[in-house]
């Protein structure tokens, strides 16, 4: 004789889980950024010039065509190497160099 058979149950049915309802979320607000610059309009050529002489005016006499300017450059410890080392062969000042350089390179 053959062992009786156990019944069968068949697997339970798959529940649905209802998902809950979607909550109204407002959108993130707008990010307000402060608004661009007004553009400018171009200066002139005359009014740059005027720009620029006003404050060479106060520092140098009328009569001289040379003025003194005195300012700190800021510049890689390799190329104030360089332009030292060209100072010294040529016998000259750093600053003699320094101008020569910034009076080749202008083109008025």
């Amino acid at each position: 004789m053959s062992p009786p058979r156990k019944p069968q149950i068949p697997p339970p049915a798959k529940r649905r889980i209802p998902r809950p309802p979607k909550l109204a979320v407002p959108p993130p607000p707008k990010r307000r950024f402060p608004p661009p610059p007004p553009k400018s309009k171009p200066i002139s050529s005359d009014r740059l010039q005027r720009m620029a002489e006003a404050p060479i005016a106060r520092q140098a006499p009328a009569v001289s065509s040379t003025v003194t300017l005195t300012f700190t450059v800021t510049l890689r410890r390799s190329r104030a190497e360089q332009l030292a080392a060209r100072a010294i062969r040529e016998g000259k000042t750093l600053a003699d160099v320094v101008r020569e350089r910034l009076e080749s390179r202008t083109s008025s």
